[in-house]
C-alpha cells in the first residue's frame, strides 16, 4: 500500500476540521439534553408540587392500604389555591343528594366519613380513615372562629365521643351525609348542630 505524505499545511487543515466537527456535536448533545430538563420541569410545576405533597403523607394504594392508615398531624399544604380548592369543590358537587348508607362510600349511598374519605381521596389521591374518631385526630385543631374552607367540622351527641363529620365550605356552612336527608349542605348555626359543635381540625391547606 502507497502511504501518502502530509504537508504540515495539510495536517493543521485536517485537524482544525476534526476539532471543529467534535465542537459542534458536543454542543447539539448540550443543546439537547437542556431542552429535555426544561421540558421536563417546566411541565405544570404547581400540580408537581400538589402531587408530591400529597405522596409525602398519604401513599399510593400500592404503598400503604388505607386499613393500616397511621393517624398523624402533618398537614398537607396543596398549591395553588385556584386548582386545589376548585377541584375539592368540583368533588363535593358530584356528590350532593347521594342517599345515606351506613359504610357507605361511593354514589350508591355512603355515610359521614365516607364523604370525606370519597371527596379526598378523588381531589387529592389523599387516602384519609373511614372512622369519624380517626379522622378527629388528624391535623391540628382550630377555632371555629377560623374555619377555612376543606377543614373538618366534628360533632358529638356523647360527651367524650365524636359521632359525625362534614367538610366546611365557608359563610358557616358545611356538607355532610346525613342519615336522614344524604348528602346535604347544612348550617353550622342551626339549633341541631351549634348544640353539638365539637371541633375542627384543618388537615389541608391551600396556599
Amino acid at each position: 500500500m502507497r502511504l501518502t505524505k502530509v504537508n504540515p499545511t495539510q495536517h493543521r487543515l485536517i485537524f482544525s476540521l476534526v476539532a471543529l466537527f467534535l465542537a459542534s456535536v458536543g454542543l447539539s448533545l448540550t443543546a439537547c439534553q437542556s431542552s429535555n430538563v426544561a421540558s421536563r420541569y417546566n411541565k405544570e410545576p404547581e400540580e408537581v408540587c400538589v402531587e408530591m405533597e400529597v405522596k409525602k403523607i398519604a401513599p399510593t394504594n400500592e404503598e400503604r392500604p388505607a386499613s393500616t392508615y397511621s393517624p398523624n398531624s402533618e398537614i398537607a399544604h396543596f398549591s395553588p389555591r385556584s386548582s386545589a380548592a376548585s377541584r375539592l369543590k368540583e368533588e363535593i358537587k358530584k356528590y350532593l343528594g347521594v342517599k345515606y348508607r351506613y359504610g357507605g362510600m361511593d354514589k350508591t349511598g355512603m355515610d359521614c366519613s365516607g364523604l370525606i374519605f370519597r371527596v379526598f381521596i378523588n381531589a387529592f389521591d389523599l387516602i384519609l380513615p373511614h372512622s369519624t374518631a380517626a379522622l378527629s385526630q388528624l391535623g391540628r385543631s382550630v377555632p371555629k372562629t377560623q374555619l377555612r374552607f376543606g377543614d373538618l367540622v366534628f360533632f358529638s351527641e356523647q360527651p367524650r365521643k365524636v359521632t359525625h363529620v362534614g367538610i366546611y365550605v365557608g359563610k358557616g356552612q358545611f356538607v355532610h351525609a346525613s342519615s336522614s336527608s344524604g348528602v346535604i349542605i347544612s348550617s353550622l348555626e342551626q339549633r341541631y348542630y351549634r348544640q353539638r359543635y365539637k371541633d375542627s381540625r384543618r388537615i389541608v391547606t391551600f396556599q
